[in-house]
């Protein structure tokens, strides 16, 4: 809730639970917190070695990964390095470092790499639901 949001952007965690949200630390005390969540957390199982699922630790390794380089690129790569749930939080580094530091400091080669896979599929499929009268 606003408690643990609070936690999460002032970098300040209060339970080891949450220990990897210290995103301005020099390390991301990954281990710890899955050590201090035990078998479950909120609920859910909590996978050994596997990480960042939760919304809130894929932002908190988003902020970590942004906070500790300088570029697009160092961001995005430090990000999924961390393997765990790599796309979901790799991802995430990748929209606020694009807004962080712009389009233009994107890799082309990344730029690249998805218009070669995607060929503008979802663009066409917005475009067809537009021209049925689907309400984007």
């Amino acid at each position: 809730g606003d408690e643990q949001m609070k936690w999460l952007v002032t970098s300040s965690p209060i339970h080891a639970t949450e220990r990897c949200w210290d995103w301005k630390a020099d390390t991301l005390e990954i281990a710890g917190t899955l050590n201090a969540r035990g078998y479950s957390y909120n609920g859910y199982p909590v996978s050994e070695g596997y990480f960042g699922s939760y919304c809130m630790d894929g932002l908190a390794l988003a902020l970590w990964s942004l906070y500790h380089t300088t570029c697009f690129d160092e961001a995005v790569t430090r990000s999924v390095n961390l393997l765990g749930d790599a796309d979901s939080h790799g991802s995430i580094t990748g929209q606020l470092a694009g807004a962080l530091y712009g389009y233009g400091s994107i890799n082309t080669k990344f730029v690249d790499w998805l218009t070669t896979w995607d060929e503008h599929e979802f663009a066409l499929r917005a475009l067809m639901l537009r021209t049925r009268g689907v309400k984007i």
